[in-house]
């Protein structure tokens, strides 16, 4: 009856976890972990598309205030020619540039002393073409 006694006496006062404990909280874990790194890979991709987007409109920015700098008489899509335009870095271990392609046009409006300028930068990032436009007005300076 002693070793009765004993035993459970001993299995009472025994602590720790049991090894389906260990692997179901091992497992739990495991799966918040690969959700977080799910989430941070996204929104990693999520803002180097927004920068990519932001240099884009920049650039189309910069075009059109070019353009608003010259004679209004003489501007025309041929002073500005299309062209290639570095919008930024694919993150990792090698920080490859990303180019996209400007191109603008020059057109008339209803009257006189204005032109529609549209300027647009397209790109492909991870397969997908992308494109940012821009439009602005130029008023003549009389």
């Amino acid at each position: 009856m002693r070793g009765l006694f004993h035993k459970k006496e001993r299995q009472q006062g025994r602590r720790g976890f049991t090894l389906v404990e260990v692997v179901i909280g091992i497992t739990l874990m495991a799966m918040v972990l690969f959700a977080m790194i799910g989430g941070l890979l996204s929104a990693n991709r999520l803002s180097a598309s927004a920068s990519q987007h932001y240099a884009a409109f920049q650039h189309a920015r910069a075009r059109i205030e070019q353009m608003r700098g010259t004679n209004y008489s003489a501007l025309t899509t041929n002073d500005f020619p299309a062209g290639q335009v570095e919008l930024g870095y694919i993150n990792g271990l090698q920080r490859l540039p990303v180019y996209g392609y400007l191109s603008n046009s020059v057109a008339s409006y209803s009257s006189p002393d204005r032109k529609v300028v549209d300027v647009s930068v397209t790109w492909s990032f991870r397969g997908r073409g992308r494109t940012q436009e821009v439009r602005g007005v130029i008023y003549d300076k009389k």
